[in-house]
């Protein structure tokens, strides 16, 4: 198991957090929207747990 948990954090990649902090005061309010997801690409049908994708082939497993 050590040798697959060494494997997972070589393979790894941190996500940065990025922070955006308004300076002075801020003008532009929040507006509502609508996200028209027609065209989207959803076609595989998912239950609840985990999913996992692949990045290389597109494989999915759950």
């Amino acid at each position: 198991m050590a040798k697959t948990t060494n494997l997972v954090i070589q393979q790894t990649v941190d996500v940065p957090k990025i922070l955006v902090i308004p300076k002075g005061e801020v003008r532009s309010p929040v507006r509502s929207f609508s996200l028209d997801l027609i065209g989207l690409n959803n076609n595989v049908q998912l239950k609840k747990g985990l999913h996992i994708k692949s990045l290389l082939n597109a494989n999915l497993t759950s």
